[in-house]
């Protein structure tokens, strides 16, 4: 029996990941195609089709998630927050291991983790995928 993706009823985007091309150094959006011996990561390119050699430390995994345009939400993605009327401020998203949860870090010494439900949400860029360094 042949499963597809509506029989597993997900979405096949919400199976990508983004990262970077070992290369070009251009962002890569796919699927992990295969592992090479090295721990070099291959991606298969959504558009393209093509398999692409990418850097393992900046690949960023689909959350499932939603911003308020409707665009989802990656790994380590720059996140633009508000709660109702109140000023804005700025975290990004990353996997808490410990809860098995997306959280919201704001600050760099792990102790600003927020619940995403308490924010609405819009990304603004990622801080792994962005060119300035």
């Amino acid at each position: 029996m042949k499963v597809t993706f509506e029989k597993m009823h997900t979405r096949p985007e919400t199976l990508c990941v983004r990262a970077l091309s070992m290369h070009t150094q251009r962002e890569i959006k796919g699927w992990v195609y295969y592992v090479i011996e090295n721990d070099d990561y291959v991606l298969r390119d959504i558009k393209s089709r093509d398999c692409i050699t990418v850097n393992p430390s900046t690949i960023c995994r689909n959350s499932c998630i939603k911003d308020k345009n409707g665009i989802y939400v990656y790994e380590y993605d720059l996140l633009k927050l508000t709660h109702g009327m109140k000023t804005s401020c700025y975290g990004f998203l990353v996997w808490d291991e410990f809860y098995k949860s997306w959280k919201i870090r704001r600050r760099t010494d792990r102790t600003a983790y927020n619940n995403l439900d308490d924010w609405i949400i819009e990304a603004v860029g990622n801080i792994v995928l962005n060119d300035v360094d």
